[in-house]
């Protein structure tokens, strides 16, 4: 399958996903280009990707219909069943 990249920009903290199929979350400071914190190993690929509105957490909605809420530090917070679409 093609490589795919998907990101999402706040403040200073750039998430990116590299690869439908690596199943990994990336994370780093823009200023210092610094890597955050990596959340890996998901059970599902990722669709897409996004920090919450107040900068606290990701959310990645993902390919098995859940979407996946994490703090900055890559623990998993909370996982949703039933979402549609990207």
């Amino acid at each position: 399958m093609a490589a795919s990249e998907g990101c999402a920009i706040l403040s200073k903290r750039l998430i990116r996903r590299i690869g439908r199929d690596d199943r990994e979350i990336r994370v780093w400071d823009v200023d210092s280009g610094a890597k955050v914190t990596v959340i890996g190993n998901l059970i599902a690929n990722v669709q897409s990707i996004q920090f919450s509105p107040d900068g606290t957490k990701i959310l990645a909605g993902c390919y098995d219909g859940t979407v996946r809420v994490w703090d900055l530090n890559g623990v998993e917070m909370t996982c949703h069943d039933g979402h549609e679409g990207g």
